[in-house]
């Protein structure tokens, strides 16, 4: 999604610096409180009362991955899918390249992919096929 395409779906929107104000969509405003620039990777959202992001562009039934730019790169085709496992081979997330050496981290979300690693355990590739090894201090 582009800013302009953000900047239709809110109300009382007008610029403020190098960016712009507007109403905030998650909670009843009389007065803009959300602030919307562009960034380097994507759009950038905060209200200054305090609604977080998700639920910014939940109330504009958006997900966050629409927030960031894709820099001409087909996320919805990788070329490659790797697997991390804990030691008993059960997948704990996976790296997915895509095209140009783009890659992105995911881990199942109740049925959905969560684009990050927000507090899961990070293991080695391959790790039961290694993990002997370094639980004895084997070099690998």
């Amino acid at each position: 999604m582009n800013l302009d395409a953000l900047l239709d779906k809110l109300e009382g929107v007008h610029g403020v610096g190098g960016g712009y104000a507007a109403l905030c969509p998650a909670h009843y405003d009389r007065a803009a409180s959300l602030s919307v620039t562009e960034g380097d990777e994507g759009i950038l959202v905060h209200c200054h009362a305090g609604c977080t992001v998700e639920s910014v562009v939940g109330a504009l039934g958006l997900k966050l991955r629409d927030l960031f730019h894709s820099h001409g790169v087909d996320y919805s085709q990788p070329e490659a899918i790797y697997s991390y496992t804990d030691e008993q081979g059960v997948e704990l997330y996976q790296a997915v390249r895509f095209p140009g050496k783009k890659f992105r981290q995911r881990h199942d979300e109740n049925g959905e992919w969560g684009w990050n690693l927000d507090g899961g355990r990070r293991v080695l590739y391959r790790l039961p096929s290694g993990g002997a090894a370094v639980a004895e201090g084997r070099t690998i």
